[in-house]
């Protein structure tokens, strides 16, 4: 029996964002931004495995806000984020309060990495979530190992808070983290 499958433990990286310290993104005419919807999920997911469908209308049922991003017809990435008002543990990982948000579940396709997609999906989330929900705190994080994904975070504002062990045994987390 593996006992990774038992009990595992994630190292994450918390970053924060006050609104006022946002730096949006360049516009861009080459990319389209859309709200993930019922409707759009099969879509967004003709890359993606069934798995990630289920995951997607449990997030829609739990009012997340998801967003993808198109281009020449073909969708090159998505990202949601969990608001603190729908108390919903984002990822079952955080507690957050009810004027924050997480943003998490984020996947670029692999060979449209390095193109600004990422940051450019993170500036629209943010600015459609203060305009909607008027929350100016927002949280993100990544696994330690995801060297990458800090560029992205650091091109819209987000500033390191924190390094956290999430220890998961069965399936569920045992130690959720409270943040601030």
């Amino acid at each position: 029996m593996n006992f990774k499958i038992l009990f595992w433990k994630r190292r994450l990286c918390v970053y924060k964002l006050n609104y006022k310290d946002f730096i949006p993104a360049k516009e861009r005419n080459d990319i389209g931004v859309e709200i993930i919807k019922e409707e759009t999920c099969d879509e967004v997911l003709k890359w993606r495995g069934k798995n990630t469908v289920k995951d997607f209308k449990n997030m829609i049922e739990n009012k997340e806000v998801g967003i993808y991003a198109k281009s020449a017809g073909k969708v090159e990435g998505y990202t949601w984020c969990t608001l603190g008002k729908n108390n919903t543990i984002p990822q079952n990982y955080f507690i957050i309060n009810e004027d924050q948000a997480m943003i998490h579940y984020g996947r670029i396709c692999e060979e449209e990495r390095g193109r600004g997609i990422g940051p450019y999906m993170l500036s629209e989330l943010i600015k459609y979530v203060y305009g909607e929900y008027k929350i100016e705190e927002f949280f993100i994080y990544r696994d330690k190992e995801n060297i990458a994904s800090y560029k992205s975070l650091s091109k819209v504002g987000f500033k390191e808070y924190g390094e956290y062990n999430i220890y998961i045994l069965l399936g569920r987390v045992i130690n959720k983290v409270k943040l601030n």
